[in-house]
């Protein structure tokens, strides 16, 4: 190869060089003006990305905010039950701090404070009376991202309650005492007057007697009262004995006599001859006899008609005698004591309540009547039932079922 070719090579070579030169300044040039570009957009995103952190920070204390300053504890998970969120009252409430509870499974934290299944209306934790329900958390449409658990303290408004309850206790026990009053008050006028009047020495033998019976009486009515008392405020304990039910009817018609003869009330009395004798209490049967034959007399016009039956009957499977549909159980026998006016009778609405202290629409009455029947009868593993019809009388049913196990107590 001569020197000129040489040297034509060597000036193609140089130019080759210049050009590629010049091009990669070209792309140099570019590249830079792309990223000067892309250093200002990233500084534009950096600064977007600041101010959306910086309000993201607001959004989060102002939801803690919330949530520290909501009156309820408020625990939050996730889809897999793994808590998330823990406000302060939630801590206090089930006794475990939020290091703790967070990232943990729900069911474990709740196991290890030792509350109880949830939801729960009133149960009483680490001196606190609480209130728990839960709910899912999700967005129209979609499946449930997590579950939110309310825990709210309930223990002042428990406190109002049980003084609400204790006011209305109270206020019954006014309302008892005053009617009692009146029904002593009545009895003890009567025995002042009779006893005065026997003072006197006008009354020949014949209204000295009447006098002493007023008074008996009197007292009587007292001593029914006392018992009636008695057997309320405390659950009776029956002494279980043979009691004939003849002799016992009678003894409650002599006890009955005044007010059967003021209001001139014939009573019919009808013993089984199969349902002569019956096992019991005879002090509290013969209470429960006269509370009954009582508010029979009562209820029942100048003139009226009380029936005191006793009858041996089947033992109906499902409840009382009357009930439809069932059937007797084989070798299973039922005493049953009836005492049945043609009075006034019970209104619908307070039949379902007559059995209850207190509960009376007679003016002065005391409202204790059938409700130591119910008790009464009760102890004696027995159960009462009661029809009425207004207008047309009302029916007391007492079931001693026979052969049963009763509470005996010597």
């Amino acid at each position: 190869m001569t020197v000129q070719q040489e040297t034509d090579i060597l000036r193609l070579a140089f130019f080759s060089f210049d050009q590629a030169a010049g091009h990669l300044q070209e792309v140099y040039h570019k590249l830079t003006v792309q990223i000067r570009d892309l250093d200002r957009e990233l500084q534009a995103v950096n600064l977007a990305l600041e101010v959306k952190l910086q309000e993201n920070e607001g959004l989060r204390k102002h939801r803690e905010m919330i949530l520290e300053s909501l009156s309820v504890g408020v625990i939050v998970t996730d889809s897999e039950g793994r808590v998330t969120l823990v406000n302060r009252l939630a801590e206090e409430m089930i006794g475990l701090s939020r290091d703790v509870m967070l990232h943990r499974e729900l069911d474990e934290v709740w196991r290890q404070s030792g509350m109880p299944p949830v939801p729960f209306s009133s149960s009483e934790h680490r001196g606190r009376v609480l209130f728990c329900d839960e709910d899912a958390l999700s967005e129209l449409g979609r499946p449930p991202c997590g579950k939110i658990r309310m825990i709210q303290d309930i223990t002042m408004l428990t406190r109002l309650k049980d003084q609400l309850e204790r006011q209305k206790r109270l206020a019954g026990m006014g309302e008892m005492i005053g009617r009692i009053a009146h029904e002593i008050r009545n009895p003890l006028g009567s025995i002042e007057l009779f006893a005065s009047l026997l003072g006197n020495e006008v009354q020949d033998g014949a209204e000295r007697r009447s006098l002493a019976e007023h008074i008996s009486t009197s007292v009587r009515t007292l001593d029914q009262l006392l018992s009636n008392l008695l057997v309320v405020t405390g659950p009776p304990r029956p002494r279980i004995q043979e009691v004939d039910i003849e002799a016992l009817v009678n003894e409650v018609v002599t006890m009955a006599v005044q007010p059967i003869r003021e209001r001139k009330i014939t009573v019919r009395e009808d013993i089984g001859a199969n349902a002569r004798t019956i096992r019991g209490d005879r002090s509290l049967l013969r209470q429960v006899g006269l509370n009954l034959l009582l508010n029979a007399i009562q209820a029942s016009p100048e003139g009226g008609v009380v029936e005191m039956t006793s009858r041996l009957e089947p033992k109906w499977e499902g409840g009382p005698v009357r009930a439809e549909g069932h059937c007797p159980i084989q070798g299973n026998m039922t005493l049953v004591l009836r005492v049945r006016d043609y009075g006034c009778g019970i209104a619908p609405e307070d039949q379902a309540r007559v059995f209850d202290p207190f509960f009376s629409r007679r003016e002065g009455g005391t409202g204790l009547g059938l409700a130591i029947v119910h008790q009464v009868m009760e102890a004696h593993a027995g159960w009462v039932d009661l029809e009425s019809q207004q207008g047309r009388g009302t029916t007391v049913a007492l079931y001693f079922p026979q052969g049963g196990k009763q509470n005996e107590h010597v």
